[in-house]
């Protein structure tokens, strides 16, 4: 709440400040009297158009002025300052158009034929008032944006896809088959070869009786 009274405030001395500058700066128009009512002495006066894009420029560098120090100043209150500089902007503007035609006052003089001219200051385009608060608080949110965009990691680069390995085509044909190991001689067959000697042992000779 102190965050936002305090924009609030400051933004109107401010506005009250920049409409005495406005008054200072801008061309007055002449207007003649008549029975329509008040017409412009030169239709093709650029004194009103001028006397608007002064107003425009002098709010709207005060709203960039007060978003950027909003921004830089309450960081932890960002929500009030953004509220501070709608309604502070708001209300800077409303002071600097009636400070600004209030000090500039109203030259009246009496011209031939008794048509009395006079020279005001006024704001012809009125979307002119809300120039400050549009700037101050767009100013905040593209520097909160884009603060947000330099600040956030970087995402890690792609990796390259892995070559994929094809399968070795087999040639056609019968599987060859794996050597079997020659197997040792088993206990069996060394029974049998020794029966086998003793019995050529035991044998008698041929022929001899």
């Amino acid at each position: 709440m102190a965050t936002f009274a305090a924009i609030v405030g400051g933004l109107a001395v401010l506005g009250a400040v920049s409409g005495l500058v406005w008054s200072h700066v801008a061309p007055r128009t002449a207007f003649v009297m008549t029975q329509a009512g008040p017409l412009a002495a030169d239709p093709e006066t650029q004194s009103l158009i001028e006397a608007d894009g002064w107003f425009t420029l002098l709010t709207g560098g005060l709203g960039l002025l007060a978003g950027i120090a909003v921004y830089c100043l309450a960081q932890r209150h960002l929500v009030a300052g953004v509220l501070g500089l709608a309604g502070g902007g708001m209300l800077a503007s409303l002071l600097a158009l009636r400070v600004g035609s209030s000090a500039s006052g109203v030259v009246q003089a009496a011209g031939p034929g008794g048509i009395h001219t006079s020279a005001t200051l006024g704001l012809t385009a009125t979307a002119a008032i809300v120039a400050c608060p549009l700037v101050a608080t767009g100013s905040v949110w593209l520097f909160e944006f884009a603060s947000s965009y330099w600040i956030r990691p970087a995402k890690a680069p792609p990796e390259a896809p892995r070559p994929v390995e094809k399968p070795v085509a087999k040639p056609l044909g019968r599987p060859e088959k794996e050597p079997k190991a020659a197997a040792g001689p088993t206990h069996g067959s060394l029974l049998s070869r020794r029966r086998g000697r003793h019995a050529k042992r035991r044998l008698p000779p041929m022929g001899g009786r």
